[in-house]
Order: structure tokens, then C-alpha cells, then sequence
């Protein structure tokens, strides 16, 4: 149940930042993501609360700024091209995450993701194509 509503969320998160890049910026969306998610961020850590170290704070700064970066380009690329593009490339990371996994921490991949690290592939390059052949359609 939490798998599907986290699809479901996710899935009204990018309809609501498609219908915000009409009429706010890249920078503004991020920011409502910031000032909507914060709160509900710091309610439960709360209760946990330990205050990091300098080096945790580095790292902080860091994986923030990377974050920030990620939620920029993916809000920009969902203001520019169409969901259907988009979203499918969006998957692309899960391969890197497996690839990660297994130079970092020397995870070794199973047969299911390297199944699904191969139908990511190919519908990215199913939806490219079509895509190149939606454009060539069109220009003629």
C-alpha cells in the first residue's frame, strides 16, 4: 500500500509542477517544494532529533545542494518537454543507483535488476524514437 501511495503522490507532484511551470518559475516550484516539504520533514524529526557534527553538516551542504540541483533540472525538464518524455528518462537513475551500488558498496545486482535496468533502456529508446519519428512527421 505505501509503494502505491507514494506512486500516487509522486505521480501528483509532477501533474501539479506541469501545471505551476505555466506560470511560475523553475526556481519558484522549487521553492514551494522546500516551504510544503520542510514542515512536514521536521515533525518527525523532532522526535529523533540529534544535532550533526561539522562533518555531518558538510556532507549536509553538500547532498543539499545536489538535491537542490536535481529538483531544479527535473522541474525545468518537466517545464520544456512533454510528461511522456520525460518521466521514462526520470528512470534512468535506477540504473545508476545499481551501478553505484556495486562499485561503492560492492552490491552485486540480481536478475531482476538487470531485467529492469534493460526494459528502462529500451523504452527510453522506444520513446526516442518515436518521438524522432513523431518530429519527422510533423516537419514534412
Amino acid at each position: 500500500i505505501l509503494a502505491l501511495l507514494s506512486a500516487l503522490t509522486w505521480g501528483s507532484a509532477v501533474i501539479i509542477i506541469k501545471n505551476l511551470s505555466k506560470t511560475d518559475s523553475t526556481v519558484t516550484i522549487t521553492a514551494y517544494m522546500v516551504l510544503f516539504m520542510t514542515p512536514l520533514s521536521l515533525i518527525p524529526a523532532l522526535f529523533v532529533w540529534e544535532w550533526p557534527s561539522w562533518e555531518q553538516l558538510a556532507w549536509l551542504a553538500l547532498i543539499g545542494s545536489f538535491g537542490t540541483a536535481g529538483h531544479l533540472t527535473m522541474n525545468l525538464a518537466i517545464k520544456l518537454a512533454p510528461t511522456n518524455v520525460v518521466m521514462p528518462i526520470d528512470f534512468v537513475r535506477l540504473i545508476w543507483v545499481a551501478i553505484i551500488g556495486y562499485f561503492i558498496f560492492a552490491e552485486i545486482p540480481d536478475i531482476f535488476v538487470w531485467i529492469g535496468g534493460a526494459m528502462i533502456f529500451a523504452s527510453g529508446l522506444w520513446i526516442a524514437q518515436a518521438e524522432n519519428r513523431h518530429r519527422k512527421q510533423k516537419a514534412q
